[in-house]
C-alpha cells in the first residue's frame, strides 16, 4: 500500500501524468495540471523542462516530465498548489 505523498513502489501502479493545459504568449507561458487536492507535490522549473510529481484525492500518484520546445526564464516563476490543481 501507497503511504500518503510518496510515489508508487516498483511493484505497485504506474505513476499516472496528470491533465496539462498549456497557453503561451509572447512573454509568458502557462502551464496548468488537473490533480484535485494534491499532496507532497513538487515542482521544478528549468530552462528546459518542468517536472512534477504527486498525489490527487483520488490516492494514484502523478508524475510528469514536459521538456520545452525553446528555453524558458525560470527565474521568475509563479506558482500555487490549489484545490482544482497545480497552476
Amino acid at each position: 500500500m501507497e503511504s500518503e505523498g510518496q510515489p508508487a513502489s516498483s511493484d505497485g501502479p504506474a505513476p499516472v501524468p496528470p491533465m496539462l493545459k498549456w497557453a503561451q504568449r509572447r512573454d509568458r507561458l502557462f502551464i496548468t495540471l488537473d490533480v484535485q487536492d494534491v499532496t507532497g507535490a513538487v515542482v521544478s522549473l528549468s530552462e528546459d523542462a518542468l517536472v512534477f510529481s504527486g498525489q490527487g484525492c483520488d490516492g494514484r500518484w502523478h508524475e510528469m516530465n514536459l521538456s520545452f520546445y525553446k528555453p524558458v526564464d525560470p527565474k521568475h516563476p509563479v506558482g500555487a498548489a490549489l484545490d482544482r490543481g497545480v497552476a
